[in-house]
């Protein structure tokens, strides 16, 4: 042990602490020398470890002195097994150092072992320190752990050079549940003073943190009975309330008891409680306080029973009109108080300068005080009659009145014909005379209270005709860009009017708008308009309100200042004839028009060339155009689409714009006929007809890899391989399905070989054959059309328009990839790509569908999907889909270091890795020319932590992984270098499998 591994030593032992500063320094060059020194001696693992004697040591030390007797040791020399729970103190009794006779060692250091190796600073929590001359281990333990040994070094360096040391074993054991602490102490709380949530000092009492509690937790307490006025939550453990009734302090236990599996735990704490009288009003409320403006006034509070040495007082809601409270006695001050409705206060007396966390007393009083002006009436706004009305004109409510209050009008001027006064209510009521208007006359009306006190006021009445409208046209017709303005007059309208129209102003043509505030329609039309009829109401403020209307029909024609290209044409066509669409310019145009269109078609159907969908464009002069558009026609049956045209822009230069309609659909029927089914009575018996009976098949041993079996041309012969599954389990998949030759048959597996018990084969005969896949086709006829039909993939036969369930070779995988793609958008010029679909990808039972992208318009994954929905599949959404390509690099190292490589990704998402072994499976049994050159790219982004970190449980998937960095391509010639390249070279990291 040099002197590095001594940087937990530990101190000395203290004798000699009043040693000057030299004779300081000598001493501790001495103890280095000395640690320096007896590295050869205590070195862990050194050959002789222990075997020195005192004299050789004293040696090293340059003339200590020699050992008196024995040499010193700990007794007993191991401490048993210390348990400790984590995060909790170590304590344990450390044995007695025996000196054997020898003086008490003055400088000397403490080593820390944990096995063989020291420990330089703390283990697991765990330190060494030296306590009354001797060391023991300390600290906190960090995390559970098993047993484990330490070891305990004692060096003395002076005045003798000796060491001693002993052994423990410390195991750090899960905690139990508990509380931080054991008990509350003894919480005094106060009568009537409430336990308040985030209050600063009566809080409800809250159990202390509790620890390592498993699942949910419930709580008691006992005794259950609290001082009157408080409960016990024994979701929480909390205890809140407000007590009530006085009583001695009381010692209450709370258990908590956690759901832990497997039996539950529980931990205690203790809390006392005590309610004691506190301070409180004599009164919890005074009489109501009522004023008039402008007094001065003093509210005496109640008298204060028991109060505190410091008190204040504080009020809610806060004072107002003058009041003020004295701080310091509760006095309520009013110096020329202004108006104040009645308001309830509450006054509260409280303790203050507390220690934080101290109970708190408090006690309340209210009162209600209202401030009452003298008696007068509020201002009164003219009213406004219409002739003929029914009218109710109620008097102002009289401010502050001293009993019942009576009414009088002034004698002149007189209320209008058919009005009277009503002097104990003041309500001027009655019918107008239908054929009576007046001019503004004002009345003055005046209230007399019990008192003798009296106040008026004053209003104008005007009496008006009923409401009318004056000047609207019955309808409105102009050319699209001339403006359109229809204003009529409103007359007899009484205070502030409103204005509505029906249908809703967006309904207006383009450009014209309605004047909510002024009921105005106007604008600019930019746009032909049909005629429809507008109806505009208004509505005034009178009581109750009037509303009068007009109704207008508007229509705008087009014309030269505004003018529009519309679109109509065929209604429908049959499959092969040629669709008619007709473009219209109004006005004509007079020179030559260019116009732009989009033509699309429906997803049901391909009645369209790929080129001629997109955009066109047409030019002409004159009132319209007609553009013809051919449709094709095949022999496949199925259902009936469209196509449509949209017009589009057209030449800046050009002063029209699109008009309605803008588009014009034609239906396109389909003419073929549906498939002639068999006769059943004809056609042979299938997998899923009634009656049908599954052969037996045969077991073949395989007992050597490659597989090799007798076989006839009458039989075939199913391979299954047995990979890992979702956890622990195992899935069995099929692999191929192969016709028997004369003599022996080898049995294909294009992916990285398996140990022969992994394997095993059914053989059945080609006369009588199986349905493996399930898809109701037996074997014999998917192998024979494979393509078409696949013996390991139960997907359903689809268009070959749109592509197939297998390819058999590499020739044909190139002749429907991408590279012979009719569209040169679609092509690619260097690799062979196809794109795939996988439906049910999350089931036992997936099915994989390819493209053919050298027939026109198959790009779109989308395409299968729509295939599928056409054969009837019409719960695709809601599968679970997989979308991806296979691409073939010629110059890219296949994993088995062969030059070429078919790689395939997947789309946005990649299957859980219990799925991904039955995946690459059904690529690779859909693509049985392989040999082990196809390799699953992963994207970098998404997937790559979950490789690193998984990397096993594809390799025994049996799936080739090739990360983006190692997609290198190789060059057939490198320029001054004669070597001939037959490996790839990649930087491994921490992640990466084995």
């Amino acid at each position: 042990m040099g002197f590095g591994g001594l940087a937990n030593l530990v101190g000395l032992s203290g004798k000699r602490r009043g040693l000057a500063r030299a004779s300081a320094g000598r001493l501790l060059a001495v103890l280095l020398v000395g640690c320096v020194a007896m590295a050869g001696l205590f070195a862990p693992g050194a050959a002789g470890h222990g075997s020195r004697s005192t004299a050789d040591l004293a040696v090293h030390l340059g003339g200590l002195q020699a050992l008196e007797s024995g040499t010193p040791a700990f007794s007993p020399s191991h401490v048993s097994l210390v348990r400790v729970e984590a995060e909790d103190q170590l304590s344990y009794t450390p044995p007695a150092l025996n000196l054997a006779g020898n003086g008490a060692c003055t400088v000397g250091v403490g080593v820390l072992f944990s096995g063989n190796s020291v420990v330089s600073s703390s283990h697991n929590g765990f330190r060494l320190a030296v306590v009354d001359g001797v060391p023991r281990l300390v600290g906190r333990a960090e995390s559970v752990a098993a047993p484990t040994r330490y070891k305990l070094e004692y060096v003395c360096g002076l005045p003798q050079g000796w060491r001693a040391s002993y052994t423990m074993d410390v195991e750090v054991v899960a905690p139990g549940m508990k509380f931080a602490e054991a008990g509350l102490g003894h919480r005094e709380l106060i009568k009537n003073q409430p336990l308040v949530v985030d209050g600063h000092h009566n809080r409800p009492i809250q159990p202390p943190e509790l620890r390592y509690a498993e699942g949910d937790v419930t709580y008691a307490i006992a005794p259950a009975t609290l001082p009157a006025g408080l409960s016990f939550d024994a979701s929480t453990g909390v205890i809140s309330g407000t007590p009530t009734t006085l009583g001695a302090q009381q010692a209450h236990t709370i258990t908590a008891t956690d759901s832990k599996s497997g039996g539950s735990q529980t931990a205690s704490f203790t809390v006392g409680l005590s309610v004691v009288e506190g301070m409180r009003w004599a009164q919890s409320s005074l009489p109501d306080q009522t004023f008039r403006v402008g007094e001065t006034v003093v509210i005496e509070p109640p008298e204060l029973l028991d109060p505190v040495e410091h008190v204040f007082f504080t009020y809610d809601p806060d004072f107002s009109a003058g009041f003020i409270v004295h701080y310091s006695s509760g006095r309520i001050h009013g110096n020329r108080v202004a108006v104040a409705p009645k308001t309830t206060y509450t006054i509260t007396a409280y303790e203050g300068w507390l220690p934080d966390g101290a109970p708190q007393q408090r006690t309340s009083f209210t009162v209600s005080i209202e401030v009452l002006e003298a008696l007068l009436f509020g201002d009164k706004a003219d009213e406004v009659l219409v002739a003929g009305q029914t009218v109710s004109i109620p008097a102002l409510a009289p401010q502050n009145p001293w009993g019942a209050v009576t009414y009088a009008i002034s004698s002149t001027p007189a209320l209008p014909t058919g009005l009277s006064f009503d002097t104990g209510t003041g309500e001027i009521s009655g019918t107008l005379d239908a054929g009576a208007t007046q001019a503004r006359k004002v009345y003055t009306i005046t209230g007399t209270d019990e008192n003798g006190d009296s106040a008026s006021y004053s209003f104008g009445i005007e009496v008006v005709g009923t409401l009318n409208w004056s000047g609207a046209p019955s309808s409105k017709s102009v050319g699209a860009g001339t403006p359109l303005s229809i204003s009529p007059t409103l007359s007899n309208a009484v205070g502030t009017v409103s204005y509505s129209i029906l249908p809703a102003a967006s309904e207006l043509p383009d450009g014209v708008g309605f004047n909510t505030a002024t009921g105005a329609i106007s604008g600019t039309p930019s746009v032909e308009f049909a005629e429809k009829s507008f109806t505009v109401t208004a509505t005034d403020s009178a009581s109750p309100p009037q509303t009068g209307s007009y109704t207008v029909a508007i229509s705008v024609s087009p014309s030269s200042v505004a003018p529009r290209l519309t679109i109509s044409g065929d209604s429908s066509v049959t499959e092969g004839d040629t669709a008619t669409f007709t473009i219209h310019a109004s006005p004509s145009a007079q020179g030559p028009l260019r116009v732009a269109y989009l033509l699309t078609q429906s997803e049901h159907g391909q009645f369209l060339d790929e080129l001629q969908t997109g955009f066109g464009y047409a030019t002409f002069s004159g009132a319209s155009h007609d553009i013809e558009i051919p449709t094709v026609a095949d022999s496949t049956d199925e259902p009936d689409g469209s196509i449509s045209m949209a017009l589009v822009v057209t030449n800046s230069s050009s002063d029209y714009s699109r008009g309605s309609p803008r588009t014009h659909e034609v239906t396109v029927y389909d003419d073929d006929a549906p498939p002639v089914e068999a006769d059943d009575d004809d056609a042979p018996q299938g997998p899923c007809d009634e009656g049908w009976v599954a052969p037996t098949p045969v077991s073949v041993e395989v007992d050597a890899v490659p597989i090799v079996v007798a076989s006839t041309t009458a039989d075939y012969f199913v391979l299954y391989a047995t990979i890992p599954g979702a956890g622990d389990t195992t899935m069995e998949v099929p692999v191929s399905v192969t016709r028997g030759e004369d003599g022996t048959t080898t049995l294909s597996d294009n992916l990285p070989p398996l140990a022969a018990d992994n394997y095993r084969v059914e053989k059945y005969q080609v006369a009588q054959p199986a349905d493996v896949d399930g898809d109701c086709v037996d074997d014999i006829t998917e192998l024979d059309d494979l393509g078409a039909y696949n013996p390991l993939n139960p997907a359903l036969k689809i268009s070959g328009t749109v592509g197939g369930v297998g390819i058999d070779s590499h020739e044909k995988f190139i002749a429907t990839s991408s590279l012979h793609a009719p569209q040169w958008r679609h092509r690619t010029f260097e690799e062979a790509l196809i794109k795939f679909v996988i439906v049910d990808s999350l089931t036992s039972s997936p099915s994989v569908y390819f493209m053919d992208h050298s027939k026109d318009g198959t790009w779109s994954h989308h395409q299968v999907v729509q295939e599928l929905r056409r054969l009837g599949e019409d719960d695709i959404s809601s599968r679970s889909i997989l979308r991806g390509a296979v691409t073939h690099y010629s110059d890219v190292l296949a994993p088995d270091g062969s030059l070429g490589v078919y790689v395939y990704h997947f789309n946005g998402r990649t299957p859980p890795i219990p799925n991904v072994g039955h995946m690459n499976q059904l690529l690779a049994s859909a693509l049985p020319f392989l040999e082990n050159d196809l390799a699953f790219i992963p994207s970098k982004s998404i997937f790559e932590d979950i490789y690193n970190a998984n990397s096993l449980g594809f390799s025994t998937r049996r799936v080739n992984i090739l990360l983006y960095e190692d997609k290198r391509r190789v060059p057939a010639y490198v320029p001054l270098n004669q070597a001939e390249g037959f490996g790839l070279l990649r930087l491994m990291g921490s992640g990466d499998g084995d």
